[in-house]
C-alpha cells in the first residue's frame, strides 16, 4: 500500500537506481511482501543505462556475470553497492 501511495503522490517521478551486480538492490525479496517503488534505472557492467529495465533482464545479467566470474568474485558482492559508484554513474548522465 505504501509503494502505491508514494508512487501516486509523486506522480510517477521517482526512480530506483541499480548498479549492475549490486545484490542489495535485490533485497528484500517479493516473498517478504515488499515492493520497490520507482522506475528502474539500471546501469549494466559497462555503465550503460536503461530506464525501465525489466527485473528479468537484470536477473539474467547478474547470473551471467556471476557464472562467468565464478570463484573470482566475493559472494556478497557489496563493492558495487558503494555510494561512490552510484555517484559516478549518475553524474555520467
Amino acid at each position: 500500500d505504501f509503494s502505491k501511495a508514494i508512487g501516486a503522490a509523486l506522480n510517477g517521478e521517482m526512480y530506483r537506481v541499480i548498479n549492475h551486480i549490486d545484490i542489495v538492490t535485490r533485497i528484500p525479496f517479493l516473498i517478504q511482501k515488499y515492493r520497490h517503488t520507482g522506475r528502474r534505472v539500471y546501469f549494466d557492467r559497462n555503465g550503460r543505462v536503461t530506464v525501465g529495465a525489466s527485473a528479468w533482464r537484470i536477473a539474467v545479467a547478474d547470473i551471467a556475470f556471476r557464472l562467468t566470474h565464478f570463484g573470482r568474485i566475493r559472494a556478497a558482492g557489496l563493492d558495487p553497492h558503494h555510494i561512490d559508484r552510484y555517484v559516478a554513474l549518475t553524474e555520467s548522465l
